[in-house]
């Protein structure tokens, strides 16, 4: 498998963007500096080239125009999709990836005056207005040392919506007779200067701003407005077909919510075409695992399905299921499913797959941060026969295949509040050995060093862990690997990541 280096997205695709799109939509990651020749004084040279050209691209961009009927899909993206919109009371962000219902009297800003007297915010990502008031709402992404330059007036309401909690603060910016603002915990002080601050949930940088155009202070109905805006906040993708003339990203994420059975597991493409993020169609259940090993153009990946429910007990079974996201059909990897089964981890090396196997009992023991112990089998994309390896191994994660040694190591742990747990151990010729443990807390006496002692482990297998990437490139219909990633996909959750199988 080919390896782009220092590939980000904008710098693989070789497409240039206007500065608009690289603040909103995806950071340059290049570090090329392009220099610009001078002018000189031969452009009527090119003058009629030029506008046979520009008459040419208006033909054909008019023809296509009339063409296309609304949600007709061109390549693999659909031609009705807009990057951000209103219906009706809804408002709908593929830029963000959310949507929400604005309350009567508001609707997108059209008028930019207001960023005169609010120089702090001038970066929008969208924002909305209030008839007849001088009421804003702002969604900006604000760099963490720009909020150093706040002071905290009192903290604003906490609100709810189907998804999400929103918390936040009142401020004002430091010098605007700051000096004499005191704390006020949940009372509201009124101050002109004053605007109000919401940190967006999964959207790291993001915050909603709530102020008054003119800097006087905010008006309780209009504070209520936004909450009232906040409780309908929910996720939101535009669905894409991928096929072999698919150029982007791929990642996966998890969406969380407060309600535990609204989560969702999202397979997702950033499109190079133009550059928002879409939820893949039919992408399968499961995708959201510790690792995706990528092999011949497919996803392969740890499953558990539900079977059904006897006498309260949950009936499950785990194997290796095979995702081709170009193709989006997915198949079971040949005798991996067993019922009564959880697998824990697995890993390919070499067109063999190795996997951790228990009872579906397994699955609830780690879930405990308890030590388990499982079976380790492994399994060849040649012959598909599963065979043992060795019995009652310590269960979690695979951490690699050692090839001078032909040695299997394994890890678990688990950690919480600056605790931590970790053991490791090696399985050779169907012997497991342990390789010691340690646990402790940060700033413990010794913690450190203890911990070091099985760095050795860790470097054994670092080139694993720099052949995992949160996110990889889809170019043609093949898969590459990327060695940085767009800004929106690093500031959001990734608990996912992508191996070629080393």
């Amino acid at each position: 498998m080919s390896k782009l280096i220092n590939c980000g997205i904008l710098s693989y695709m070789g497409t240039e963007l206007d500065e608009g799109q690289r603040k909103g939509h995806l950071d340059n990651t290049s570090n090329e500096t392009i220099q610009v020749a001078p002018a000189k004084n031969h452009w009527w040279r090119y003058a009629l080239p030029v506008i046979v050209l520009v008459s040419i691209v208006l033909l054909a961009s008019t023809y296509l125009l009339l063409s296309q009927e609304d949600g007709e899909m061109v390549g693999n993206i659909d031609t009705s999709f807009v990057p951000q919109y209103l219906d009706g009371q809804d408002f709908i962000s593929n830029v963000e990836n959310i949507q929400l219902t604005l309350p009567s009297g508001w609707s997108m800003a059209t008028n930019t005056d207001w960023r005169n007297n609010w120089p702090e915010f001038n970066d929008e990502v969208f924002a909305f207005e209030k008839e007849g008031s001088s009421c804003l709402i702002l969604y900006v992404d604000t760099p963490r040392e720009d909020r150093s330059e706040r002071v905290q007036v009192s903290f604003s309401d906490r609100v709810f919506s189907t998804d999400w909690q929103f918390d936040g603060n009142w401020y004002v910016t430091k010098g605007e007779n700051s000096e004499s603002v005191v704390f006020s915990q949940y009372d509201r002080q009124y101050l002109d200067g004053e605007f109000r601050s919401v940190s967006v949930f999964r959207r790291y940088g993001k915050e909603f701003i709530l102020l008054n155009t003119d800097r006087t202070a905010v008006s309780s109905e209009c504070n209520n407005d936004m909450n009232r805006m906040l409780e309908t906040v929910i996720y939101h993708y535009d669905l894409v077909e991928l096929d072999d003339t698919t150029d982007g990203v791929l990642w996966v994420t998890k969406e969380f919510s407060i309600d535990p059975s609204r989560e969702q597991s999202f397979l997702l493409y950033t499109s190079i075409n133009d550059m928002y993020t879409y939820k893949v169609a039919g992408a399968p259940a499961g995708l959201f695992n510790q690792t995706l090993f990528i092999d011949d153009g497919s996803f392969y990946f740890v499953k558990t399905n539900t079977l059904d429910t006897v006498d309260g007990v949950r009936k499950t079974e785990s194997g290796i299921s095979v995702y081709n996201p170009l193709t989006n059909t997915e198949t079971e990897f040949v005798n991996s499913f067993i019922k009564d089964s959880y697998i824990s981890d697995t890993y390919l090396h070499d067109d063999v797959f190795y996997y951790l196997l228990g009872g579906k009992e397994l699955g609830y023991c780690l879930d405990r941060y308890s030590v388990c112990t499982a079976n380790l089998y492994r399994i060849s994309k040649v012959d598909s026969d599963p065979k043992i390896v060795a019995e009652d191994v310590l269960a979690g994660g695979i951490l690699g295949f050692d090839e001078p040694e032909e040695s299997v190591y394994l890890r678990w742990g688990a950690g919480d509040g600056g605790c931590s747990s970790e053991n490791f151990s090696r399985v050779k010729n169907g012997t497991e050995e342990a390789l010691g443990s340690y646990s402790g807390c940060s700033g413990d006496e010794g913690f450190d060093a203890e911990s070091a002692k099985f760095d050795w482990i860790r470097d054994k297998f670092k080139s694993v862990q720099d052949a995992t990437r949160a996110g990889i490139i889809v170019k043609d219909g093949s898969f590459f690997m990327m060695e940085t990633l767009p800004s929106h996909i690093e500031n959001r959750d990734n608990y996912t990541t992508f191996n070629f199988g080393i």
